[in-house]
Parts: C-alpha cells; structure tokens; sequence
C-alpha cells in the first residue's frame, strides 16, 4: 500500500470485462400475439399434472412458469414446443413467430464435433471471432474450444446446447433451467444478454435471483388438490407426502449451491492471499497495476459469492 500511495493509479478502463458481452439477434420479431393457450390439460392414467390452463403471451414479454416440482413445468414446454401429444386443449403459436428451444437432453449435439466446429458449422451468421468471445463468456477458452463434445461433462454439453439455442436467431426463446450449469460471471452475461432480448421468453427455472432478475410476469401452476378442492383422507396423505418431497428436493439444490459456494469461496480467498503476497513483494509499476487490479476483481467475485451464500443461510431459516 505505500508503494501505491507514492504512484498515480491509472482508472481502471469502462469496458475492461471478464468476459465480453453476447447480443442476441433476431430475423423477424413476427405478430403481437406469440402464443395464446386455451384449457390445456394434460396426465396419465391415474393423475392429471395440470387441467384448463389458459394464457396468452405477447412479444416482449419475459414470463416464467412458477409452481411446486411435479406439477408439469417442463412438461408444458414440451407440449408448446411440439416435443409432446397426448395433451386436451388447444394452443397456438402467432403469426411469423420462430422459437428456439432449449432443454437439457442435448439430443441434437454431434458427438463428433470439436465445440468451436459445433457452432461455427451450424450458424453462417456469427463470425469465429463471436464465437470464440461468446465460448469464453461460457467458460471455453484457449484449446478448450478444440475439445470434442463426446468428452465433455453433462455440464458443458449443456452450455454448448445453451450457446447453440442463443445463436438461432428466434423471436421467442423457450428455456428450461438455463442456469444450471452456469458459474456466476457467465450467469450475468446470459442475464444480461436476456435483458437486451427484444423478443419474448418463455422460462423455466428455480434460481430465484435468475428469475427476480428476468421475469416480467408469470404463469402459475398448481396441482389440482391445491385449487380449493375438499380433502379426503388419501387426498390429504399424497398432498403432504408431495409437499414433504418437495421440501427435500429444495434441502438438496441447498446443499448442493453450499457445498459449491463453500468451495468457491475457500479457493477465490486463496487466490486472493496469493495475489496480495505477490503485490506486497513486487516493484515494477506495471506489474503492481496488475495485480492490484486482479485482487480487486478477485475480491468483488467474493462478496457475489458471499451474498449469495447468505441469502441460501437465511432460506433455511
């Protein structure tokens, strides 16, 4: 520190960014109406998940699919996307209206790709240097991207397929849990990404600063013993036995959010006490600049890390 009170700091520049920024393109941004739904309805032989739900979306709107685990979120997106039959009612998606739709079954990536030729083979309209900002935002950099996507974790792939939908150009975006494999930088550049979107969003996700962040409006889904239906004995038993499965799903995504921010926090500290060894023993003015900067960045990632970690604290209460 007396080193640098003896200097004249250079200000950091504006667009100095961990990762650069990714702007969704749309080809045509189609009718007013983008999907209009009439008494959707759909279940199996012993249970229906969902009955007569009726909505409409119109462009520009952001909304997110809300209710308990079990009640037909995903399955609902599999029905507007024509993933899934079998369903009563109607829908209907509007006039010039072209969706992209993204879920987690990775079934359309080649296993044979490198993830640089996943992208770049399947999209004429983004130049490699795009691709390559967009791979780093994403978590892929240097030789990463030459890595063949048949070798990847279900993690990454899923971040592939997250990027490939983003690249289709489509007014409405479907997505489901796009989040979930994404660490906090890349989650703020999707979010950001998501806040210029100028189409519409249909959204699926359980990560509530995500969801506060995006949504504009929701669509709420309840199982049918929820809506004001008298109990009976065996009513009342399923209900609390799926409340109390619910509650343990919840406990888990928990532990499992801790045990990662735990161990992101133990490493960004140790990273950060590195940092500052190397600053307290450095000389060149260059050097120091740059160190200070990255313990700067290092020590905001940090506190992110350690809000987040809190407000998962003050859930469980």
């Amino acid at each position: 520190m007396k080193k640098l009170e003896k200097m004249t700091l250079l200000e950091k520049p504006q667009d100095e960014k961990k990762v650069n920024p990714i702007k969704l393109k749309i080809n045509y941004l189609g009718g007013k109406e983008v999907i209009v739904a009439d008494n959707l309805s759909f279940g199996y032989t012993d249970e229906m998940l969902f009955e007569n739900l009726s909505f409409k979306i119109y462009r520009g709107d952001r909304v997110f699919i809300t209710g308990p685990n079990g009640c037909g979120k995903t399955t609902l997106l599999k029905i507007l996307t024509g993933s899934l039959e079998g369903y009563k009612g109607k829908f209907k998606i509007g006039s010039n209206i072209d969706f992209a739709y993204y879920s987690q079954d990775m079934s359309d990536l080649n296993m044979d790709n490198t993830i640089f030729d996943e992208l770049y083979d399947n999209f004429d309209n983004v130049t490699p240097v795009e691709i390559r900002n967009s791979l780093a935002a994403f978590g892929f950099k240097g030789d990463d991207v030459f890595r063949k996507i048949g070798v990847l974790s279900g993690g990454e792939k899923a971040r592939v397929q997250l990027l490939k939908t983003i690249y289709k150009n489509a007014s409405l975006l479907i997505l489901d849990e796009p989040t979930n494999h994404l660490d906090i930088y890349t989650r703020e550049v999707l979010e950001d990404a998501l806040l210029e979107f100028e189409g519409t969003i249909l959204c699926v996700s359980h990560d509530r600063f995500f969801v506060s962040k995006i949504a504009t409006s929701f669509i709420e889904m309840g199982r049918k013993e929820e809506a004001g239906k008298t109990l009976d004995k065996d009513d009342s038993a399923k209900l609390a036995y799926l409340k109390a499965k619910e509650e343990r799903a919840r406990q888990r995504r928990n532990k499992t959010q801790k045990e990662r921010l735990e161990k992101e926090m133990q490493e960004t500290h140790e990273k950060v006490k590195v940092l500052e060894e190397k600053l307290h023993s450095a000389t060149d003015y260059e050097e120091i600049q740059k160190l200070y900067n990255d313990c700067e960045d290092l020590n905001k990632y940090l506190r992110q890390i350690e809000d987040e970690y809190l407000l998962l604290l003050e859930d469980e209460l």
